[in-house]
């Protein structure tokens, strides 16, 4: 069953597209590479500051192998975007 990753980003406004481009550029080459990827999607606000990005899954188990690479790139405050990753919700079966 399909399994989905949200993530919900906050930055400073003027330096959102600073973090879509360490994710557009260094995140989404690396995420989409692993086994059971079935790509990623990046929605923002730059008005806000606010992104929210999507990871999809063919399997649970194929999310949670992902969780080695994927964790330490959303961990925390990203210096690229001086903003910090708010939350994160694993959806499906």
């Amino acid at each position: 069953m399909l399994q989905a990753r949200l993530n919900l980003i906050t930055a400073d406004p003027l330096r959102l597209e600073d973090s879509v481009n360490y994710i557009k550029g260094e995140v989404r080459p690396v995420v989409e590479s692993l086994h059971g990827s079935l790509g990623m999607s990046l929605y923002t606000n730059p008005e806000l500051g606010v992104a929210v990005l999507e990871s999809f899954w063919a399997s649970r188990e194929a999310l949670l192998q992902s969780e080695q690479v994927a964790a330490p790139r959303r961990r925390g405050r990203d210096p690229r975007r001086d903003g910090q990753l708010d939350g994160l919700r694993d959806t499906g079966g």
